[in-house]
């Protein structure tokens, strides 16, 4: 019998998968758990507080932290080590903006000390494990990366959860209001120390005429990735912060929890996709190799393999928020099925991650993000301040995301020579698959709920929200 072979890439993606399939097991297993002990208002305010550090993690390297992946072996060393540093003292420094920020405009000095001094920590620690994944991507340690996210979850969970249950059972003072902040950040840094193990030393002394030198001669990646990537996490962010100002954190907290529920997908499998790929598609540039038809084929890969989950979660989004999470995340639950066609665009948009970069085209993804965040800023703007209306911020939200992302991946598609017109018709078949389909199971299933009345099918139409689409 002839034996089947499997492609190196495959085999990558499978191992990094089979460890984030693991954590986000143990993850949605333990958040119904986190969600009922900590409530809506403190997962919102770790929603500003991530999104804060999201931002800073950006501005914190330069851009520098890509160039790892593209230098020579002899720059590694010292590459890491300028990220290193510089990435520490604007930490730093922004965590004390934000706690100057909050104490002038909402004068609550414990929330700016909470919110200023949980971001130092967090987007310090993100940004370490972003470079050191890239680190371990380019010496292809797929074995290691996988257990990131295992070793992450189970922190968090068994932290937050003991905080948790210490805090409302036993009254203990400070658990509810900071468990759930130090379990992510001890999950976050039990990572950092697990990927170092399996890095050498490299951490090295830099004199100081280097770091100039080495941003001079990395300059693009400081004039178009810096900016490129900061408008990447402004467009998400600061909706939420803006929703956090405007509906309130607890409002946020709903939100959010929407949010996590459809990252789920994306962190499942799109993630692991857009590691391999970008290994790869930087590979195939470095030898000077058209990567044209590998990058259509994935891009069209990612589309089919988004299709399922996306339309069981517009279809059933709600009653699975419901269930797992609490029915008083019911206003997630419809948030859910608005903005899961964003989603969509977001898991090919990781599933191809590094793209812009072996192409430079940096800039492409600046003018879209920053076209992105402000149609984002107007939407939660128009959504509350004509409507009054969370529902509809969240549409505008995913619609105004939509446009944007088909233009930016039409222009990517012209830099390939390659019809763009074929990426748009797809992409919109695949929404239109999404929605009909979605709609018919929606309904389909609350017809045979209803006309098989019993106690466990009456518990699950329940969970469905009927006044939604």
């Amino acid at each position: 019998m002839k034996k089947i072979k499997v492609s190196e890439s495959l085999k990558n993606v499978t191992k990094i998968s089979t460890g984030t399939v693991l954590g986000q097991i143990i993850s949605i297993l333990t958040l119904p758990f986190i969600t009922r002990l900590y409530g809506a208002e403190i997962i919102g305010i770790w929603t500003v507080i991530t999104a804060f550090s999201n931002i800073v993690q950006q501005i914190a390297d330069l851009g520098l932290a890509n160039s790892v992946m593209m230098c020579n072996e002899d720059e590694i060393r010292q590459r890491y080590s300028i990220v290193t540093k510089i990435s520490f003292f604007l930490s730093t420094v922004s965590g004390i903006a934000i706690v100057l920020y909050y104490i002038i405009i909402r004068e609550e000095l414990s929330y700016a000390l909470t919110v200023g001094c949980f971001t130092i920590m967090y987007a310090f620690g993100l940004r370490q494990i972003q470079t050191c994944n890239t680190l371990l991507t380019r010496d292809k340690q797929y074995n290691v990366l996988m257990t990131n996210a295992t070793i992450r979850f189970s922190a968090i969970a068994i932290i937050s959860i003991a905080l948790g249950f210490l805090g409302k059972y036993l009254h203990v003072p400070f658990c509810i209001e900071f468990g759930y902040f130090i379990g992510n950040v001890i999950g976050q840094w039990l990572t950092i120390m697990h990927l170092k193990r399996h890095l050498p030393k490299i951490i090295k002394r830099t004199p100081r005429s280097l770091y100039k030198e080495t941003i001079k001669g990395n300059i693009d990646y400081v004039r178009y990735q810096m900016p490129a990537s900061i408008t990447v996490i402004l467009r998400t962010e600061l909706p939420n912060l803006l929703i956090s100002s405007l509906f309130g954190n607890k409002m946020l907290g709903y939100f959010s929890i929407s949010q996590k529920l459809l990252t789920i997908p994306v962190t499942f499998l799109g993630q692991s996709l857009g590691t391999v790929f970008y290994q790869k598609v930087a590979e195939l540039a470095r030898q000077g190799k058209d990567i044209s038809r590998f990058v259509d084929r994935n891009i069209k890969r990612g589309m089919l393999i988004a299709l399922v989950p996306m339309v069981l979660l517009a279809a059933y989004g709600d009653a699975a928020i419901n269930v797992f999470f609490g029915t008083e995340y019911g206003i997630g639950g419809v948030i859910c099925r608005i903005i899961v066609f964003r989603t969509l665009f977001n898991f090919i948009s990781t599933s191809t991650r590094g793209l812009d970069i072996v192409l430079n085209k940096q800039q492409y993804v600046l003018y879209s993000c920053l076209t992105q965040t402000v149609l984002a800023v107007g939407s939660v703007l128009c959504g509350f301040f004509v409507f009054n209306n969370i529902y509809v911020t969240a549409a505008l939200l995913a619609g105004t995301f939509i446009i944007v992302q088909m233009a930016y991946f039409a222009a990517l598609y012209r830099v390939m020579k390659l019809n763009p017109w074929k990426y748009i018709r797809n992409m919109l078949l695949i929404i239109a698959a999404m929605f009909l389909i979605s709609i018919a199971l929606r309904f389909g299933t609350i017809f045979i709920l209803k006309a098989f009345p019993n106690g466990f099918f009456n518990y699950i139409l329940s969970m469905f929200v009927q006044t939604a689409i």
